[in-house]
């Protein structure tokens, strides 16, 4: 991995994430992936990886019936974890404070300059163009815009996951786009996540009973802000539209929901977050999560997000 000595040009800071990695031909059709940590994937087949722009890269496994699908930065680990009509995956990222030495004016820059896309890695893991490209736009500036060269505002990274369970009919995927909601050098960032996940169990005999998004920061990080707080009833097939802002930078993210006993659950700690959809979707519905929240995360701290989406059914 190279390492960013010094940050005068864009070019510069999109060197230090397309530089993590790189295949060689001999590495063409390896037997494990050349890029991402495992565990709890006992068993697996390694299937295929390739790269995505911004060097991003995507990789798939099987596992007992399951299928898991990642889309990030090199370095990451992949979890997978199971237990009777449940399976969750979760992406852990790298800790970019590393890569570009604290500097959050550089972690945001490098991922513009780079050419990294929301759409290329949320379509990676099963989200359709459409969906993609909602997620994407739900990244655009809101609120107050800061002068380019602050990267204010600006991506710092946005994994992917997908899981499939019931013998492979329910799936459920997620994406995270996190930002920089404020710098205040020596690696004190203020950063805000948008998470959207969906999920299906178009089984015969089995239905989606519960879909869930969480983000999952280290220790020393602390959670400001997230939305939802807690129970919502949607009532009715509708949008659940989240938010939050620091520093006069809104995030947001939205999913629609079709209810069924349906319940939107925010559980919130010091460095966990998510939304959790619950229900019986005997209706062979595409349900939805979503959650904003703002992190405060301090130079000893990890800035890394660990993405999970989890799927139940019965």
């Amino acid at each position: 991995m190279r390492t960013l000595r010094t940050i005068s040009a864009t070019a510069a800071a999109a060197a230090a994430i397309t530089g993590l990695a790189a295949l060689t031909p001999a590495q063409a059709a390896p037997l494990h992936s050349q890029h991402f940590n495992i565990t709890g994937l006992s068993g697996a087949t390694f299937q295929a990886e390739h790269q995505l722009p911004g060097g991003y890269w995507t990789a798939q496994w099987k596992v007992q019936g399951h299928t898991v699908k990642v889309a990030a930065l090199p370095g990451s680990t992949v979890v997978l974890k199971q237990t009777h009509g449940k399976v969750s995956a979760q992406v852990n990222t790298p800790n970019l404070k590393t890569t570009f030495h604290g500097d959050g004016r550089a972690a945001a820059f490098g991922y513009m300059a780079s050419g990294a896309s929301v759409i290329a890695n949320a379509e990676a893991v099963g989200f359709t163009p459409a969906q993609a490209a909602k997620i994407a736009a739900s990244a655009a500036p809101k609120g107050r815009i800061m002068p380019l060269d602050t990267s204010v505002g600006g991506i710092i990274q946005s994994p992917c996951a997908s899981v499939s369970g019931d013998a492979g009919n329910a799936w459920g995927q997620t994406c995270d786009i996190q930002k920089m909601l404020e710098n205040d050098g020596g690696g004190n960032w203020y950063v805000g996540d948008q998470v959207t996940g969906s999920g299906n169990d178009p089984d015969w005999y089995a239905s989606l009973s519960g879909l869930a998004a969480d983000i999952n920061y280290g220790g020393g990080n602390s959670m400001k802000q997230w939305d939802p707080s807690g129970y919502r009833d949607a009532g009715q097939c509708g949008t659940l539209s989240t938010s939050a802002s620091w520093n006069g930078i809104g995030v947001s993210a939205s999913s629609p929901l079709c209810p069924d006993h349906i319940d939107i659950d925010g559980r919130a700690t010091a460095q966990n977050y998510g939304s959790h959809w619950s229900g019986h979707d005997t209706g062979n519905r595409t349900e939805g999560v979503a959650s904003s929240d703002v992190v405060y995360s301090p130079g000893n701290a990890s800035s890394n997000p660990g993405l999970t989406v989890s799927i139940w059914w019965y």
